[in-house]
Order: C-alpha cells, then structure tokens, then sequence
C-alpha cells in the first residue's frame, strides 16, 4: 500500500528552536482539542475543543480546521466527558457532575443528544428517573452499548431498573426520548455487552467476591453462565466476543499475562492461545468499525503496539505508520467504513497532533495540535531504563535529562505514577517536559503492582503501600546515583493520587534524603481510603486484598503505620499539599485532615507554624483531575514555584 506524504506537514509542526525558558502556560493549559470523532459517513468530525476557561464541543467538516462551538459548559462542577456520533446529524454528549449521599461524593454521568449545528439540545432520561430511588439516581446514565449503525435515531443504553433491582438494558429512541426495556435481568448482573448489531451477548455480574460471567448465542433468550472467578485471587477473564460456541477472552491463563485466548463454552475450558506479546499484558482487543468481529490486539511496551490477523487490516495500519514515521501513531477515530480517519501522532518530545487521512482520495494533511505553544520547541527525550530492585525483580522506568541545562549535574525530580495499578509510558507528559525545561531531570518508576509487565508483577505490590512498592523507588534513585549523572543531593518527589502518596510517604520515611514533597490529590490515611473504597462489596474485597484488610487488626495497624497522617512528626521538610473540592476518588478530607494535624488543627483559622514548611492549596470544583484549564493552570504554577523555590 502506498504510503502517504507528509512531509511538509511534518516540518510544520516539528522545527526545534533555540532552548530557552518557557511560560508555564505553554505546559499548563488543557489540551486544546480533545477526543475527535469521525461523523459515520466521514463528512464531519466533533471533537472537545479547550480554548477558554471552560470546555466546548466543536464541529466542522472533516479536513478542515474550519470549526464551529455548538455548545459550551458553564464554569462550575460539569465535566464533558465523552462525545459519540449518534448518526450523521446528531452528537451524544456525556456529562458528569459530583453529588453527595451520606457524606459521600460520587461522581454522576448523565447523557444528552444535540443536532450537530447545536440546536435542540435534549437529555435523554426516563421521566421515571426523577427522585425515584437512590439507585436510579446514584447510578451512571450514559453507557450506551450499542450505537445500532442500522437504526441511526436509537441506541441501546444501560440503566438501573428498579423493577428489577439491576442494570437492564433499554432501546432508546434518541429524537423522542422513548425507552423499550430489552429483556428482564435475573442474573444479578451489572454490566452488559453488545455487539454494534445491537445484539445483547455478554453480563457480568458480582456477588461479593464471585464474578460471573453470562452469554448467550443469537437467536437465544435466555443467558447461561460463562464462567465464575474470585476477585483478585483467581486467573483474569474478560469475554470479548462470542461467535459459534466460542470466546475470544482476555486471560492471564497459563503464561501468567494477559493474553487472547479461545475458550469454549460447551466444555468450558481454555481452548488455544489467539494471541500473547512477548513480557507485556495485552490490554484490549480490537474489534472492527462495527464491534462485529476481533481484528487483532493491543499492547504496550513503551508505547502501544498492535497485532492484526488479516492481511488487509495490518496493511491499513502500516499505511498509517509510514505516513507519519517520526511519530508514535493511534487511529483516534474512523468512518464507518474506514475510508477516513482522525490520527493522532506523538513522540516523547513532541506533543500530541491530529491529522485528517482520506485513504480513497490518498490525501492527508495536519488538522490541529494538543499544545500548539510547544511545537517547534526542543523538549526532550525520555530514555527508558532498568535495573534489580533489592529483592532481585526487575523495575523499568523512565529517566528525562533537562533541555535546559547549566553544565552542572541537574536536581532530581522523582515524579512515581498514580494508580497504583497503572504504569508510565513513553509518551509525551506536559508536567514532565515543565521539569526539564525548568532544568530538572526526572525519574519515573514502574515500580511492583504496576500493569502491564505480568499478574505477578501486580501482585507482588499487592498489600505493599509503603513497603515494597516505595522500596522499588528508593532502589530507582539508589541506581540513579551509580550512574552519577545527577544531583541526588537536590531531589523533590512529586506525585498524584497514589504518586502523592509515594511523596508523602517519602517525607516521613527517609526527612532528610528529600528537599522537598509534592502531593496532588494523594492519599495520607490508608484506613479511611480502604473504608472509603468498601462502599460496594465487591470495591471492598479488592481494598481490603490490594491494600489491606481494615477489620483485622494487625493489618489495620500495619496500614495505620504506612499512612503519612499517622507519622507527621518525622516530616521535616517542605511539603506542597494539593486537592480538588469536588474529588471521588480520593475524598479531600485525605489532604485536609493532613493539614489540620500538621497545623495543630488549626490551619483554617489561625494556623500555627508546622514543624515544616507546609503550602496548601483548594481548587474549587476540582475533581481528582486537573480537568480545567483555571485548576490546571493554578496547579502547574504552584509546583513550578515551589520547585523553583526548594530545589535549585
């Protein structure tokens, strides 16, 4: 297959300048243009557009970057958080909102429908939902499960029905907001998988810590169980698809990472290996334009990679690979019949950028960058390494030297990734590239309990906060230091979520190694995460098998001894504390309770001066992510001050 020139395009957007000292803006902005979708006949492509303070959806015709607002949010507690075409003329829109119930915060995603020239904006709700039950109420409403390509005004939605006390599935007529409910759910199951035909397969279902699995062949009524697990404990299963009495699934099954595999159902056992990657999980399927069929497989190693099993499917995707050759490339969204599409392209020193393929007409061009202020500056390149943690496990990770150096070894940022149950890639990261034009290298770890790399290697960081896993990033900087390539005696950890932990933990647990701890959205009070978490049964299995087990009490004081809250008097250097008001995930009293007892209770008031220099900031309707521009703005001047202030 011909490839496609862009070379013109390419120097575009790709021309390094002289290295200089950047305003934070340039890094700390939302991405201006977010998730494009294709319009199923490839006329015209939406996509969230970040221009002001607040998010919009966008439209225009595709290949132009002639766009158009159709609607705009308020500054306030609404997040966008998905657009779909629903058919040529109408866009689903996701939106999301935090409300509280017993003290609680949820986040609530609630689903609307709009003309693609912004007019007749509606939300698609069953007048029912309104003040009926706490669980039609506190249950997301906008996962839809099919777009039915054969039925442009309808989708299938999924919803809690308290007729049957379980999410059932509904046929929604999206031009007059009319549901017809699919069948009754006697499985107890919660979620529900369909194919793009709009045929209902697949439940899974939880009973505390049994998952199950229901499936049904077309022209079947009723579901028969698939498969039961242990949560945690037993091998991974995750159907994809079902066609002539067989799985596809993802598995750990055998090898030990997740891998696709045949099962068959009539004997209910693991039939061939369809796919696995060498050291790495897979972590999706692909499926075709219509979600019909499995075309192939993903992974990461330090990007994403992709296996196809036909011929033609590969030589599209090695089409797209050519034409962009000096990028990392994702087909962010297609045509329904894959003839035009929206790909992004990337590297670790050059933000994310979208160009417009017409493969019929063998024409592409550049449509629009994430981060335009940072095209054509000389950000860096981040190097991936590894090493043998003490134990002997291998730990991978990322080392970013600075694009702007004084000829001395750089101060160290040790910058650990959230999750836990995550992991860092290669790709670009706005934060990491402010560090290294601000002349810090930085040190990212991949440490036990990270995805990705294995099931044991997961496990291994199972019940291990504070322990092995921050022992990994210790060993990581001790590493570090034998290469002798920068200053560990002028080091700052700076973290999110679980990587704000990791900074506060460091704070306590080795004061004097660190000039100085950063901690955004991070959990202090391992206890109150646990309990936090255990709302549902089956989030506290999980809790209580990955973190630890609060109703037993050596494991609860265990907890209590890895938990920053409970050793303040061990800090003694500068911490920078940062939380959204609004946030699910980890609740703000995590931060705000950490702030009293290093105050003395008192920091909202008339605060006493802490043993350590201690810096707290709120951001007003922040969720767990810095998902507008005014917290993500505040959030990055913050940290750059900050670091500016303790570490050079």
């Amino acid at each position: 297959m011909q490839r496609i020139l862009l070379v013109a395009v390419i120097i575009a957007f790709f021309s390094p300048a002289f290295t200089a000292e950047l305003p934070i803006e340039s890094f700390g902005h939302m991405p201006v243009i977010d998730q494009p979708s294709v319009s199923p006949s490839g006329q015209f492509v939406a996509a969230v557009l970040n221009t002001g303070e607040t998010p919009a959806v966008a439209v225009g015709p595709f290949g132009s970057t002639d766009i158009s607002k159709i609607l705009q949010l308020q500054y306030a507690d609404d997040r966008i958080e998905w657009i779909e075409w629903a058919n040529d003329e109408q866009i689903l829109i996701s939106a999301s909102f935090s409300s509280v119930l017993n003290s609680i915060r949820f986040r609530l995603n609630r689903l609307y429908v709009v003309n693609r020239d912004g007019t007749d904006l509606q939300q698609i709700s069953r007048r029912s939902d309104k003040g009926v039950t706490r669980d039609s109420y506190y249950v997301d409403k906008d996962r839809v499960i099919s777009f039915l390509p054969d039925e442009p005004k309808h989708i299938l939605l999924e919803l809690y029905d308290p007729a049957d006390k379980a999410t059932s599935v509904f046929k929604v007529d999206i031009t007059r907001n009319r549901f017809d409910k699919q069948f009754v759910n006697k499985y107890r199951v919660s979620t529900w998988v369909a194919d793009n035909t709009g045929h209902v397969s697949l439940g899974i279902g939880y009973d505390k810590e049994t998952r199950s699995i229901w499936y049904r062949e077309r022209g079947q009524d009723e579901f028969a169980l698939l498969h039961t697990q242990i949560v945690v404990a037993d091998e991974t299963f995750w159907p994809v698809s079902i066609a002539n009495g067989k799985a596809i699934v993802i598995s750990d099954h055998e090898l030990g990472r997740e891998a696709l595999w045949w099962y068959d159902i009539q004997r209910g056992e693991f039939d061939e290996l369809l796919f696995a990657a060498d050291e790495y999980d897979v972590n999706a399927a692909i499926l075709d334009p219509e979600k019909r069929q499995v075309v192939g497989a993903a992974y990461y190693d330090h990007f994403q990679r992709r296996h196809y099993f036909s011929e033609s499917d590969a030589n599209v995707h090695q089409l797209v690979r050519q034409s962009f050759s000096q990028f990392e490339t994702f087909v962010e969204s297609r045509s329904r019949d894959s003839s035009r599409m929206i790909v992004s392209a990337q590297r670790d020193d050059s933000p994310t950028k979208y160009f417009w393929l017409d493969i019929t007409a063998q024409k592409a061009g550049a449509w629009f960058s994430q981060f335009p202020e940072l095209e054509g500056q000389p950000l860096t390149k981040v190097t991936p390494y590894e090493f043998n943690a003490r134990d002997g496990l291998k730990i991978r990770g990322y080392l970013t030297m600075p694009s702007r150096a004084d000829g001395k070894k750089p101060p160290l940022v040790v910058y650990p990734h959230g999750g836990p149950h995550a992991r860092d890639y290669q790709y670009f990261d706005p934060m990491l590239q402010l560090f290294s034009n601000r002349g810090y290298a930085v040190l990212q770890v991949n440490f036990r309990g990270s995805t990705g790399f294995g099931s044991a290697f997961e496990a291994a960081g199972y019940r291990q906060w504070g322990g092995k896993m921050q022992d990994d990033v210790y060993d990581a900087i001790a590493w570090l230091r034998a290469q002798d390539l920068v200053d560990t005696e002028r080091m700052c950890v700076v973290g999110a979520s679980y990587g704000g932990y990791v900074a506060l933990t460091a704070a306590f647990q080795q004061p004097e190694a660190f000039a100085c701890f950063v901690s955004m959205a991070g959990v202090s009070d391992l206890p109150a995460q646990v309990l936090a978490e255990s709302y549902w049964d089956t989030g506290r299995i999980v809790a209580y098998k990955v973190i630890g087990d609060i109703s037993d009490n050596e494991q609860k004081r265990e907890l209590n001894l890895a938990s920053p809250v409970q050793n303040i008097s061990a800090i003694k250097r500068p911490v920078l504390v940062i939380h959204g008001d609004r946030d699910t995930q980890v609740r703000i009293t995590q931060s705000v309770d950490f702030v009293r007892k290093a105050t003395g209770n008192d920091y909202f008031g008339n605060p006493n001066e802490p043993q350590f220099p201690l810096e707290y900031i709120e951001l007003p309707f922040g969720t767990h992510y810095l998902d507008d521009n005014r917290n993500r703005l505040a959030t990055f001047k913050a940290v750059d001050e900050f670091l500016r202030k303790y570490l050079n």
